[in-house]
């Protein structure tokens, strides 16, 4: 029996009862919650409060499936059941809801690999889940890279703020990444970054204490005149609004990502960072008939000192953009394009060791590239289905691309530089064509195409050829 109206199930299907009653007037009237051990009540019952004043059943259908998607999204329960009940019998048309719930262990391990900046790195992470009751989360988190880059943070997490969609993260970190193999240096940080959420918003403030720190003797003289200590006290605003359909292979929708950073808050130091950071990313994804669709995706971005004298300042290597390689830019090595500087004469470390080893050394890189403040990227595409059942399995497709973009220096040049440089941008920039295929994993996608350079400059360093790369995921 339907308890709710009491008519019977046996002689009508299920939707023709639905059908049936579902503008009926109802009244929940109580609302029961089971297995929550650890869980506060009122966590759970936040969840409920427009539940509890549905006045039909088809308006309680819709919000129980929207509070049952909350109560998933805190990923603290492994097991959700929702039942209505009948409700009191001197109240007709009433309803009971009972929640029964299982909760997940307080603590899970989890390890992965991902590539970032041309790195392979490997990340373990420990989470402690729910040790409050209130769904809050805490992780400690370690990242080993292959050129010695290692990565540590502490982080505490609590949804929910208020009872809102809001949610707060604190988090401690201790970093020290490795840019030898490109530009020479390295950089060592610590310190602290509080974040806030909300829908497509996020509020990030970062205290932190940077070293530069040449990395080889024959670093470049330019790669010296960062090296020492750096002071970075930052608010950044990021808005993110993405539709695609998914974050591996998406086949339709739109992804718009626009960061705002400003840095130098605070008492002025001889350190302090000084600077204007924005970024815009889009991506844009077509479906068209026959399994084909469209691709197109660009990036831009400027980073400008601000304060006394801010023309004649120079940005820090570690603010700045570069471009080059399968994420960026394909045809060109990771890094390997833009402004860039001698190495010094002589002989290092590394390439002591290449000449000593019995093996084929790799071909010398002989400059440090520097990065720019102002860049603009853009890649468009036409991809297809893999006829081959096996590529099928696995998501393939093939793609026919052109990819172009630009990054040049703007700081330390002076106003009148300044603005010269900026009309360059569009004047003399690279531009690569090429045939490939992509597969989607859960590690980013997968990309292996032959490219042809149309356009590059003197001191770029190019990739004729195929060329292998991983593409972060969601973009």
């Amino acid at each position: 029996f339907f308890p709710i109206c009491g008519v019977a199930m046996a002689s009508e299907t299920f939707q023709q009862h639905f059908d049936y009653v579902k503008d009926k007037p109802l009244r929940v009237t109580g609302l029961r919650i089971d297995g929550n051990l650890r869980t506060r009540d009122w966590v759970v019952e936040r969840e409920f409060t427009a539940v509890l004043e549905s006045q039909t059943l088809d308006e309680l259908k819709d919000r129980l499936l929207e509070a049952s998607g909350r109560l998933k999204d805190l990923d603290i329960f492994s097991y959700i059941d929702i039942e209505c009940d009948a409700g009191p019998p001197g109240i007709p048309g009433s309803t009971e809801l009972v929640v029964t719930l299982k909760e997940k262990q307080t603590t899970a391990l989890s390890a992965g690999t991902f590539v970032q900046g041309g790195e392979g790195s490997v990340e373990a992470t420990i989470k402690f889940r729910n040790l409050c009751g209130t769904a809050d989360t805490y992780e400690i988190q370690v990242e080993k890279g292959s050129q010695q880059s290692s990565t540590y943070t502490i982080s505490a997490v609590q949804p929910r703020l208020g009872g809102s969609d809001a949610e707060v993260e604190a988090r401690v970190f201790k970093s020290e990444i490795s840019h030898q193999k490109h530009s020479s240096y390295k950089e060592d940080f610590q310190g602290f970054s509080s974040h806030f959420r909300s829908g497509n918003h996020e509020l990030c403030y970062e205290l932190a204490m940077r070293q530069i720190s040449p990395t080889l003797p024959r670093a470049s003289k330019m790669i010296e005149k960062h090296r020492g200590p750096q002071l970075k006290s930052s608010l950044k605003h990021t808005f993110l609004f993405d539709n695609r359909d998914s974050v591996y292979r998406p086949t339709a929708g739109v992804a718009l990502r626009m960061q705002t950073e400003v840095a130098g808050l605070g008492s002025p130091t001889a350190n302090l960072l000084r600077f204007v950071r924005q970024e815009l990313n889009a991506h844009v994804v077509i479906p068209l008939n026959y399994g084909l669709g469209i691709t197109l995706a660009g990036s831009a971005g400027v980073v400008v000192p601000w304060g006394e004298g801010w023309s004649t300042q120079v940005t820090s290597i570690s603010d700045r953009f570069f471009i080059g390689g399968p994420s960026s830019l394909r045809g060109f090595r990771t890094r390997g394009v833009g402004p860039s500087d001698a190495r010094r004469q002589g002989k290092d470390a590394d390439s002591k060791t290449a000449a000593s080893s019995t093996k084929k050394p790799k071909k010398e890189i002989k400059r440090d590239y520097l990065g720019g403040d102002l860049k603009w990227t853009g890649f468009a595409a036409l991809t297809w289905r893999l006829p081959n059942k096996y590529l099928q399995a696995l998501d393939a497709q093939g793609q026919l691309f052109v990819d172009a973009g630009n990054v040049v220096a703007l700081s330390g040049l002076g106003v009148d530089g300044m603005r010269k440089a900026a009309n360059n941008v569009f004047n003399d920039f690279r531009v690569t064509t090429g045939v490939g295929i992509t597969f989607p994993t859960r590690v980013g996608r997968i990309e292996l195409n032959f490219c042809n350079v149309r356009q590059f400059r003197e001191h770029d360093r190019v990739k004729q050829g195929f060329q292998f790369g991983i593409m972060p995921l969601g973009w």
